[in-house]
């Protein structure tokens, strides 16, 4: 009797321990689950803050663009009466306003040999003043058409002595100058290669004969 009380005593035991194992087993695997779930929200909060910079950042470069937008497009409509032109000898004699007034006497002559009959609000020298160099000119016309006329003509300064270094262009923004010279860049580069007829045409560098009713050049 005493033997079989101690057996199932001692049965009672291992079966007691062999619980208490597997319970501990069961709360390491929680344990350790729990540290996964821990660095797994360690991760997703890190990864939540990387979110909300780069959200930030894709606001901010948003309200950078359409400023950026918003000013090109007010640029472009403070130039869309001017013409911009080079090679006007600059007078450093007399007071400024008589020299506004040579500049401004100029441009009349100038539309006059080309035969364009244009009025213009303005006619003013941009950036500093150099010793030997005559700086660019900006004429401000009072209606856009006559800006386009003066353009449509201009091919015609080669024709007088007078006017040999003279050149008109619009008045570009930045950007504008920008684009404008990566074409040019492109089309000299190609002409380089090998390629000819080539001219630049809204915004490209295409063959004239690719053009249908390709307008004059201006």
């Amino acid at each position: 009797m005493k033997e079989l009380l101690e057996r199932s005593k001692n049965e009672t035991i291992a079966e007691m321990k062999l619980q208490t194992d597997r319970i501990a087993d069961t709360v390491m695997q929680i344990l350790s689950r729990l540290e996964d779930l821990e660095a797994s929200n360690v991760r997703l909060q890190k990864k939540n803050q990387e979110l909300e910079l780069e959200l930030e950042h894709l606001k901010s470069e948003c309200r950078d663009g359409y400023a950026a937008v918003a000013d090109e497009v007010y640029q472009r409509s403070r130039r869309e009466r001017n013409l911009i032109i080079s090679g006007v000898p600059e007078s450093n004699i007399g007071t400024i306003g008589e020299r506004e007034q040579a500049d401004e006497s100029f441009c009349r002559r100038l539309f006059a040999d080309l035969s364009t009959s244009v009025d213009f609000e303005k006619a003013t020298r941009i950036g500093r003043s150099r010793n030997g160099r005559s700086r660019l000119l900006r004429v401000r016309f009072q209606k856009t058409e006559d800006k386009f006329r003066i353009l449509r003509t201009c091919k015609e300064l080669r024709k007088h002595e007078e006017y040999k270094n003279v050149f008109i262009n619009l008045d570009r923004t930045p950007l504008e100058q920008r684009i404008d010279k990566r074409l040019r860049d492109e089309l000299i580069k190609r002409r380089e290669g090998g390629e000819t007829d080539l001219v630049i045409y809204k915004g490209k560098v295409v063959k004239r004969n690719e053009i249908k009713n390709f307008p004059p050049r201006f």
